[in-house]
């Protein structure tokens, strides 16, 4: 994890998928440990909850989000709801030994001081700050201070808001999360192209949190150099909660993994060259230099004596001018590739590779 978030990922870098397990295990540590195993087993590279003391997050007369209204009914507090979802801080260490046994990383979103304090002296790879934190920049400074790589969303923010939150981050390793905040969220309100304005204007590694349904908008930002995904897991979407319905399932989950992995391998690394599956093409397609008619031994060639003609396993066209006025050292047969071997010169043109 220090590796990604130290700047060497790049737009060409394989997509670094997070299961955000977040607060789907209900209160129940034993499903948080099934989740982990699940995203595990689905192929993600880590796996985050969320920690938080409910008194600490939310007062008796926070309301519920309608999302929540429809998930677990009107008639609770927010504050009740979230008394139901906290795991206690005491789990922490067996599961980041349980991640790190699976060779994932584990990343927390703490949501009050005592639950980052309770990270900040763990096992845990990463800090993740959601982002209705993401203008609560006393609690960003103090995050800075835990000594652990950062990753923050950016859902609600204006522009100016993302960019002090960076500020406030300083020299912290960190990257940061393109989002909006619906759950689920509409693909037509995803302003994906927010991706690219947070690489021109930030110098950390930028993702995608995604609360949409489907894959295509992931897709979509794997191919815009996104190279961080979360997205929310479950055991069962028809689970009492308030983030089941809009989460994954395993089977889901593994496939939504193989489609932005494969926009990566799509998108390649960038540099031209030919490929593999087009070397063969590449030696009929292209044309060599051949002799257009028969020349003798001690022949000056002229350009009428040469023409471009498939395959391309011999002198390249760009080779042809500079055998002009060279001499020919043995009989070559009309409509034969001229080769280095038939010419008496010390500087003889490459043959293509």
């Amino acid at each position: 994890m220090l590796v990604l978030l130290d700047r060497a990922i790049t737009r060409h870098s394989p997509p670094w998928i997070i299961a955000e397990a977040g607060v789907n295990h209900n209160g129940d540590v034993a499903a948080a440990h099934l989740l982990l195993e699940m995203a595990a087993r689905a192929g993600a590279d880590a796996v985050k909850y969320q920690f938080f003391k409910a008194e600490e997050l939310a007062t008796q007369l926070a309301p519920l989000a309608d999302y929540q209204r429809q998930h677990i009914g009107s008639d609770h507090t927010q504050l009740e709801m979230l008394m139901r979802l906290q795991l206690p801080h005491k789990c922490l260490h067996e599961l980041c030994d349980h991640a790190h046994e699976l060779s994932l990383a584990i990343g927390i979103t703490p949501f009050d001081d005592l639950s980052l304090a309770a990270v900040a002296a763990s096992e845990v790879d990463f800090i993740k700050v959601g982002s209705g934190d993401c203008n609560n920049y006393p609690f960003l400074r103090r995050v800075a201070q835990a000594g652990k790589p950062v990753i923050l969303s950016s859902g609600m923010a204006t522009a100016g808001e993302v960019m002090r939150a960076a500020a406030e981050l300083g020299d912290t390793q960190h990257a940061l999360l393109h989002c909006v905040s619906a759950y689920p969220a509409p693909e037509e309100e995803q302003n994906l192209l927010a991706i690219k304005w947070l690489q021109r204007n930030l110098s950390c590694p930028i993702g995608y949190s995604d609360h949409t349904t489907g894959t295509r908008t992931a897709q979509l930002a794997a191919a815009l150099g996104a190279v961080i995904f979360e997205k929310h897991i479950t055991l069962d979407n028809n689970a009492h909660g308030p983030d089941h319905r809009c989460s994954l399932e395993e089977e889901p989950l593994r496939r939504y993994i193989k489609a932005v992995r494969s926009i990566a391998t799509i998108l390649g690394d960038g540099v031209k060259r030919p490929v593999p599956s087009e070397l063969e093409t590449r030696l009929v397609a292209r044309r060599s230099v051949t002799a257009a008619r028969r020349l003798e031994a001690g022949t000056i060639i002229t350009a009428a004596d040469l023409c471009l003609k498939r395959p391309g396993s011999g002198i390249p066209p760009a080779g042809l001018d500079d055998l002009i006025g060279q001499r020919i050292r043995c009989t070559v047969a009309a409509d034969s590739q001229l080769a280095p071997e038939h010419l008496e010169t010390v500087n003889q043109p490459a043959v293509m590779a």
